[in-house]
């Protein structure tokens, strides 16, 4: 048998709906303030930057049909670089789905690595899960 001195995990929520403006403006404080937060957000700036849904575009007919993408690229865009959340809390699409998820999913963790509660952290007693009501909102 062998035994183990500590233990790691790691917990996915289920995200029913999407982040309100304000737990999206909490998080981007939060993410802004963090090293490996500022380490996700410059990486999901280069999604902008580089050009990547030309390449996509340019590549298949397919992808150029979908004329709406380009405005929730710059959706996020605003929000990585600029905090500018409601259009992102507003917004309904499946480009903007996977790569909230995945930011959504992925924050909580980054406080809780560092020991702390992420409510503490800038996020103005934000709950951890984004599909909990945000007090006073």
């Amino acid at each position: 048998m062998i035994k183990f001195d500590s233990v790691s995990a790691a917990f996915f929520g289920a995200q029913s709906r999407a982040p309100g403006d304000k737990y999206l403006s909490g998080l981007h404080s939060f993410l802004s303030q963090d090293k490996y937060g500022q380490l996700l957000l410059s990486e999901i700036a280069i999604v902008k930057s580089s050009q990547i849904w030309s390449i996509y575009a340019t590549a298949s007919n397919e992808i150029t049909s979908l004329k709406r993408v380009p405005k929730y690229v710059d959706i996020l865009d605003d929000w990585v670089t600029k905090g500018v959340s409601w259009p992102l809390s507003t917004a309904r699409s499946g480009a903007l789905a996977l790569p909230l998820l995945v930011i959504l999913q992925i924050s909580p963790g980054m406080s809780i690595y560092q020991g702390i509660g992420i409510d503490r952290c800038g996020l103005e007693a934000c709950p951890m899960n984004a599909n909990e009501a945000v007090p006073g909102a």
